[in-house]
């Protein structure tokens, strides 16, 4: 089949797992690739009848979770707040969390994530939960020190040993371990810095290639010769004195050839090079009723800076409850906890967690690049399966490391990347969603 037909029948497809259809099967108890709306209705209503109706979020919005007059998913700790009401057991939030919302499992390093884990072992209340994490926030010291370090093993190992014991003693284990409460993914952003800094250095070998072959038709071999201190100069420095005394060339040559030159010698790093080489820059918002997606400068800043906005976010709750504390003492704390109200409501908008979706595309550009480079080393010819078997491997490597869903045709991210392995060629996310649209235009 040839990839223009695979895209449109992927087009096509209307039966790949998303929230609403995942949860419709969770709540009744039958796991299928789509749902009547009668069976949804069904869902939503024992939903509500097991929760009480509670307002976990307005009852409009709770439809959307089913798929009925729009879709729409939880925010994470709805999740927790849903597992409550419906008395679920740890792993139905992990399997929710990652089979359904994409998301990884519970994130024992996370105080609020671990206070619930225990209330659901221990059958505590939501509430009870809630008033738990304020005792462990108003215990936030100004000079708590946040461990930046993956320490999931031992942590669990250390719940394990503890998840046992009586409120109280429970909160004060974790206030005797406060500064290992990170509150995001160490080891998924771990592998979004190596992933892509191994994008880098297969872009620079493609762009040196190609700088090469521009340089091999002017007459810069030739006038490196020539210079008695070429050898003080290193090979960047040399093509850039080149190109400022090389009067032949035009403006637009010479500024194409430099632009390579500093990527490929020079350029510590480029968001803006690596978004352009991984995803696509046409309007992928044009594919409707899709979970593909881009990935913007500003996105992917917050990713690899979450550390530094989740120490922000505890300093900015460890001084709310300083005001809420003082309000009788101090006139103007009112007015300043509004401000410190606004500042959490912006700020957590830049808390953007490495997901599926973000790793995705990544792995798939290094694992491309990774065989061709090992089918090139050893002459070999290029083979769909065995490539796309690397992908998967990798993937489902990367995947379970950072506690998410390994790979499945089921997801519709999963699904397009595995046709990018076609028996003639290899296309990767940004060729791919770039041929999605253009279909979608035509």
């Amino acid at each position: 089949m040839s990839l223009e037909n695979a895209l449109k029948q992927f087009l096509e497809k209307t039966d790949f797992v998303r929230f609403d259809t995942f949860f419709t099967g969770f709540m009744l108890g039958v796991p299928k690739d789509c749902y009547t709306e009668e069976e949804r209705k069904q869902a939503c209503s024992l939903f509500r009848e097991k929760t009480d109706k509670r307002e976990i979020a307005s009852y409009p919005t709770i439809r959307k979770w089913f798929g009925l007059g729009g879709k729409t998913k939880p925010d994470r700790m709805q999740i927790f707040e849903i597992a409550f009401a419906l008395s679920l057991s740890a792993q139905d939030v992990n399997l929710i969390l990652k089979d359904g919302m994409f998301e990884p499992g519970i994130r024992i390093n996370d105080y609020r994530e671990i206070i619930f884990w225990f209330g659901l072992l221990n059958h505590l209340s939501y509430e009870e939960c809630c008033v738990m994490i304020e005792q462990f926030e108003r215990h936030i010291n100004s000079d708590l020190v946040i461990v930046q370090a993956t320490n999931t093993a031992e942590l669990l190992y250390a719940f394990e040993n503890n998840k046992q014991l009586s409120k109280d003693d429970f909160t004060d284990w974790l206030d005797s371990i406060a500064g290992v409460f990170k509150g995001y993914g160490k080891t998924a952003l771990n592998y979004m810095l190596k992933l892509k800094k191994l994008v880098v250095s297969y872009m620079r070998k493609e762009w040196k290639i190609l700088l090469e072959n521009t340089l091999a038709s002017t007459d810069f071999e030739t006038w490196k010769k020539k210079k008695r201190n070429r050898h003080k100069l290193s090979e960047g420095e040399q093509i850039r004195q080149y190109l400022y005394k090389e009067k032949s060339l035009s403006d637009e040559r010479r500024k194409e050839i430099l632009d390579m030159v500093s990527f490929v010698y020079f350029e510590e790093d480029n968001n803006v090079r690596v978004l352009a080489e991984i995803f696509s820059d046409t309007r992928i918002s044009l594919l409707r009723d899709t979970l593909l997606r881009g990935m913007t400068q500003k996105h992917l800043s917050d990713l690899l800076n979450i550390a530094k906005q989740k120490e922000k976010d505890m300093e900015l709750t460890r001084k709310r409850y300083e005001l809420l504390d003082s309000m009788e003492k101090n006139p103007e704390a009112v007015k300043q906890l509004s401000q410190i109200e606004k500042n959490k409501r912006e700020h957590k908008r830049r808390m953007v967690q490495v997901e599926r979706a973000d790793l995705l595309p990544f792995i798939q550009y290094v694992a491309v690049f990774r065989y061709l480079e090992e089918i090139s080393a050893c002459g070999k010819k290029y083979e769909a399966k065995k490539a796309k078997e690397q992908f998967v491997i990798l993937a489902d490597q990367i995947l379970t490391a950072c506690n998410m869903a390994v790979i499945s045709e089921k997801y519709e991210l999963d699904s397009l990347l595995l046709l990018g392995f076609q028996e003639d060629d290899c296309y990767l996310y940004e060729e791919l969603a770039e041929q999605l649209v253009m279909m979608k235009m035509d």
